[in-house]
């Protein structure tokens, strides 16, 4: 007697394909497999920083077998705290999320993977009070959209004839 064991459904994933720090990155995996699981988790990596993130993703009921879900990237050159729900990104760093399917239409097992690429943001622009005398109070602005929501920043002005700096 012959018994032939058949193998599963071959999974696939995918993340939005290229971003700018501040964006969301939207993340999908398919595999008919796991239809009713209701929820997965998927590891994603800054391929650059080596900041990781475990994101679960949850089943769409209307689509079996289908699971979405997503993290915020905020702008950072150095990476993140890992696992808090936020990718530091910048311009030249590629993101990618790997799906371990445990059970291929081959019988076997696989690891397929999706990277986004990280592109340049907004020019932030800087202003200061143009003339002023000893004793006058400066005022300086920083509009740079790559930072919103990132709280406070730190400027340093610096005199170019004294050499003094403040910050």
């Amino acid at each position: 007697a012959t018994d032939t064991v058949g193998g599963g459904a071959d999974g696939t994933v995918s993340i939005t394909p290229t971003t700018v720090p501040g964006d969301t990155l939207d993340i999908s995996v398919t595999d008919a497999d796991l239809a009713g699981s209701g929820s997965i988790i998927v590891t994603v990596v800054n391929d650059v920083t080596g900041e990781s993130e475990t994101i679960t993703l949850t089943e769409d009921a209307g689509n079996p077998g289908t699971f979405n879900g997503s993290v915020a990237t905020t702008f950072g050159a150095t990476a993140g705290t890992n696992d808090d729900g936020t990718f530091n990104t910048q311009s030249g760093d590629t993101v990618t999320v790997t799906y371990n399917d445990a059970l291929t239409a081959s019988g076997g097992t696989a690891a397929p993977t999706a990277t986004d690429t990280v592109g340049g943001g907004a020019d932030g622009t800087v202003s200061i009070t143009p003339t002023t005398v000893p004793g006058d109070t400066l005022d300086i602005s920083v509009t740079d959209a790559d930072l919103a929501g990132s709280g406070s920043i730190i400027v340093t002005v610096v005199n170019d004839v004294t050499g003094e700096s403040e910050s």
